[in-house]
């Protein structure tokens, strides 16, 4: 019996490793069609789809971001107006966080603690702290109204 908990044990750690990205590849958000391609760089070839099979979802993806401090890429949804969140080391689908509709563009702050987000149908820029537990995404969110900025065109 102990012989084969070993194996199984091997046979797991085993499919993480082969699991795992390299350290240097690029997200390609593909609106179109729904998915996202993960890119070796630099050698160009393509490592992985992800689709809504992987999410659960259709969703339309526009902008990734690399969020290292926390092992995770963000990537912005607009037909559901949330952030996904995946694993950078096997971009496992780890959750999302809900924003204001019309999510247009995202950005991480220098510290990588926050992401800010413009939503252009709402005219507000939510700020979204964001932590990571395991697997878990833990986020606190708060909105700015930059009011006459949005008052002639989008943010």
């Amino acid at each position: 019996m102990k012989f084969l908990s070993i194996i199984a044990l091997f046979l797991t750690l085993s499919a993480q490793a082969w699991a795992a990205l390299p350290d240097r590849y690029v997200v390609v958000p593909n609106r179109s069609d729904s998915s996202l391609t993960l890119v070796a760089t630099p050698q160009g070839t393509v490592l992985q789809k992800v689709t809504e099979q992987d999410t659960g979802f259709a969703f339309e993806p526009l902008y990734a971001a690399s969020l290292p401090r926390f092992h995770m890429v963000s990537v912005s949804d607009r037909k559901n107006s949330r952030l996904l969140f995946f694993d950078s080391r096997d971009f496992r689908y780890l959750g999302h966080v809900p924003t204001s509709q019309g999510l247009f563009h995202m950005w991480p702050t220098p510290e990588q603690k926050e992401i800010l987000v413009s939503a252009d149908i709402d005219r507000v820029v939510d700020v979204v702290e964001i932590n990571r537990f395991n697997d878990q995404v833990v986020f606190k969110k708060r909105q700015l109204n930059p009011g006459a900025l949005f008052s002639s065109g989008k943010p």
